[in-house]
Formats: C-alpha cells, structure tokens, sequence
C-alpha cells in the first residue's frame, strides 16, 4: 500500500495505533478525524485508512454496503503488515472495532481498542458478536455509551466477555460516543475523553 493511500497523525510517535472506520462513514468524518488527532495530542501515531468498499463511494459519491468481514480483515492486516518495526495497536469503530478485534492475533498486535462496539444489531441481541471480542492479546478495551442500541450497558454486564476486555463507559452516550443533550456535555468534550481513556489504556500497556 502507498503511503498517499494512509492519513497519519503523529507519525513519529513511538506506539503505532491503526484505526479503521466504520460502516457508514469513511477515516476522514469528523469523529476520527477527532480522536485521531487527540491520540497524537497524547504521545501516540495514528493510522487511518480506507476498506475497499469506501475506495469505491470516496471515488464515485454513491454509498453502498460494506466488504465480507474477511475482506475487510485482509484489508486491515495489509496496512498492519506495513506498520512493523513498532509497538502496534488495533482500534476501530463500531464495525471497524470488529474487524480489529478479530485481526490482533495474525497482525501481532499488543491489543484492540473498540470504540462503539457492535455487539448484536439494534434491538436484535438475540444475534449477538460477544465471539468477536476473542482474542489473544494481554488486553483489550471497549469504551461505548451506556445507552448505546447495539449494546446497552445493562445487557452488556450480563455477557460473558474475555477476561483479557476492559470496559470503560460514556455515560448517556449512544453510539455516537456524545451523551444525551441533557447532560450539557458537548461532541467535542465527550471525544476528548473517549481519547484520554483510549491513550492512557494503550500508553500503560505498551
């Protein structure tokens, strides 16, 4: 993959983290854009990059369904492959966060980060992802909204999840990672924690 191909933010950091976007929105929306630079703020290089189906809407305008997750993973350890030589994190959002999930082990990762994790479609938990979360790392996060439809903080607590997760909570946030409007608590501020949470997990482990 060139380089033109990836977005850094703080290349020259140490710690390297490889962050994959979501369903609906590319590397470049205004979240990861956000929490990419935040990341930087705090000490650590991040890589943003597109899948294969995003190439496709960035060059054409027109939106259409994300890549297989097989796909999607081959996608991600492609760009980790390029990426030796340094401490390497995997993080994403929402489907992002599950393609990092199952890529740890083969990018030889120290860990994933998931930020929103999809852990079964809104109101259908009868199809849950808790597999996903599996892997072999020493540690792994997840910050998501306590309110958040594919996975509420009450249902979540009642899963069995890996004793190497940790679970870290935005309270009255969704899936978005903002908390409802009553809480006073901007985007942006909301963000900067996810970030601080994210860089202070990551830099303790590295």
């Amino acid at each position: 993959m060139a380089d033109k191909d990836l977005l850094w933010n703080g290349e020259h950091q140490h710690i390297v983290v490889l962050f994959a976007h979501g369903a609906g929105a590319g590397p470049d929306s205004a979240f990861m854009q956000f929490i990419a630079q935040s990341l930087a703020d705090n000490g650590l290089a991040v890589v943003r990059f597109d899948f294969p189906y995003w190439q496709k809407v960035r060059s054409t305008g027109i939106k259409r369904p994300p890549n297989p997750q097989p796909v999607l993973q081959d996608k991600m350890l492609e760009v980790a492959a390029t990426l030796a030589g340094r401490p390497l994190w995997l993080m994403g959002k929402s489907m992002g966060a599950r393609v990092a999930f199952q890529c740890v082990d083969k990018a030889k990762a120290r860990g994933a980060v998931g930020l929103g994790f999809p852990f079964h479609p809104p109101a259908k938990v009868e199809r849950t992802r808790t597999h996903e979360l599996n892997n072999a790392a020493a540690a792994n996060l997840v910050v998501q909204g306590t309110l958040d439809p594919f996975g509420k903080e009450d249902w979540v607590k009642q899963q069995q999840l890996p004793e190497n997760l940790e679970l870290q909570w935005i309270e009255k946030a969704k899936h978005d990672l903002v908390p409802n409007k009553s809480t006073g608590v901007s985007d942006k501020e909301s963000w900067r924690l996810v970030a601080t949470k994210v860089a202070t997990f990551i830099k303790e482990r590295s």
